[in-house]
């Protein structure tokens, strides 16, 4: 009696392909770029969050890295915009989407399918993505450089004369 073995090369080609199958994630990178008051970026930095719950980021988690990080240098700066960047890309879109590199690149609106501007603080949420672009998955912070505030308006005061006379109280 012959055992069939043949699902052990099954599993094994698995394994050589587990880098193309979809995965949820559960770590970002995280890039704050640093802006003057000129619109020259400044400084950039980097870190890697691991502790995402289903690819969700909470708005806690969120406000606490926006005000964790808006000093650079003694200076304040103010968050202008924050967007993600998600490479929602199927497997079975794969072979298309390298077969038509010069297409892609060309093409503005699919190169904004991965990019998503968030205008209010809400809960950024990653999807599910090939495991071999993991890594490409990234979370930005865009921070300009506040500007002080110059008040150049005079304060008027008014003052309360007491002693007002009048022609009726002269005589």
């Amino acid at each position: 009696m012959d055992i069939d073995d043949s699902w052990k090369e099954d599993i094994k080609d698995d394994e050589k392909y587990f880098k193309f199958y979809l995965s949820t994630i559960s770590y970002i990178n995280i890039t704050f770029i640093y802006v003057n008051k000129d619109n020259e970026i400044i400084f950039c930095k980097s870190e890697r969050i691991n502790d995402l719950e289903k690819g969700k980021l909470d708005e806690n988690k969120l406000i606490h890295l926006i005000k964790q990080n808006e000093l650079l240098n003694n200076k304040k700066f103010t968050l202008q915009n924050l967007f993600t960047f998600n490479i929602t890309l199927r497997p079975n879109e794969l072979i298309h989407f390298l077969q038509n590199d010069s297409e892609t690149k060309t093409n503005l609106e699919a190169q904004r399918k991965y990019f998503k501007n968030y205008t209010t603080l809400e809960k950024v949420e990653f999807k599910e993505t090939i495991e071999l672009f993991k890594d490409l998955n990234e979370l930005y912070f865009l921070y300009k450089e506040q500007q002080p505030i110059n008040n150049i308006t005079k304060k008027n005061y008014k003052t309360h004369n007491r002693n007002k006379i009048t022609r009726k109280k002269k005589n």
